[in-house]
């Protein structure tokens, strides 16, 4: 359930989206990652997972997450190769966001979680900066950071994964 609410309802609505972004001049894709996709499982995504105590419920998110950090690089690669500087995909890590939904919100001190309006803004950041290129991954601050840096890096540059995620 969590692979599906996080990321493949997003696949989803992206594909059934895309008539109209090939018909726009410079359409961006952006999808909410997170740094907790450092947590997933050993193997990285796990497809058919379902989420029992808290342990099993935040690997199943973080293996979610991790699928969308993977998706984005398969998909900027396959969009760059079908519509060469056409497209703008990128993913973003917000940070901890305070909102009712926020069921880590126990686990981490108000100080080191955003609003909602200053999680929106680092999501904000690849779609209004008229420079951004493709193939990025933006921090809660709205930094651009290079993959070789992100935890998710590994994952991110397996072949075999990409292929088996999309």
């Amino acid at each position: 359930m969590m692979m599906a609410v996080h990321h493949l309802g997003h696949a989803y609505l992206l594909e059934l989206l895309m008539p109209l972004m090939l018909a726009s001049q410079h359409p961006r894709v952006v999808f909410v990652s997170s740094s907790a996709h450092a947590f997933s499982y050993a193997e990285g995504i796990r497809f058919n997972s379902t989420a029992g105590s808290f342990g099993l419920y935040f690997q199943a998110y973080a293996s979610s997450k991790l699928a969308n950090a993977v998706y984005v690089r398969a998909l900027a690669s396959r969009l760059e190769a079908a519509y060469p500087s056409k497209f703008v995909v990128n993913a973003v890590n917000p940070g901890v966001v305070t909102t009712p939904f926020a069921w880590y919100q126990l686990y981490v001190p108000s100080l080191f979680s955003a609003t909602p309006r200053e999680g929106a803004l680092s999501v904000l950041a690849p779609l209004l900066d008229s420079e951004a290129q493709t193939d990025g991954y933006y921090d809660p601050l709205g930094l651009r950071l290079d993959w070789y840096h992100d935890t998710a890096y590994w994952w991110t540059c397996d072949a075999d994964l990409r292929e088996r995620l999309w």
